[in-house]
């Protein structure tokens, strides 16, 4: 599967996770979707910014076709930012509990000589 596929792949993903979040049908933007959403939890706010960016790639993917041709992908993103945005597509789609959270953390304790 070609970088821009794996892209669109997730931004679909993302996409309809926001539409059940939001119970939005398809006239709804994925531009006004990330607004909303932002607007009401802070994950999505934090990723806001970078969210909107890769909303813009997408758009630029597939609104570009080759004269005569469908929306074929004009290019391929950098595997940087390909893996960035499934982090932030994975962390989205699948938050960690509370319990994953705190349980990763290092317990500490001391001693009154230390």
């Amino acid at each position: 599967m070609s970088r821009a596929t794996e892209f669109l792949n997730l931004y679909n993903k993302l996409d309809e996770k926001m539409r059940d979040i939001l119970k939005a049908g398809r006239n709804v933007s994925h531009a006004h979707l990330l607004e909303k959403l932002s607007a009401k939890d802070e994950v999505f706010r934090e990723f806001q910014s970078k969210l909107q960016a890769f909303r813009a790639l997408r758009n630029s993917l597939v609104h570009m076709p080759h004269e005569g041709e469908g929306h074929e992908a004009i290019a391929e993103p950098y595997e940087s930012v390909l893996n960035e945005y499934r982090m932030i597509v994975e962390y989205l789609l699948n938050p960690p509990t509370a319990l994953e959270s705190i349980s990763t953390q290092d317990v500490v304790s001391v001693g009154w000589d230390t």
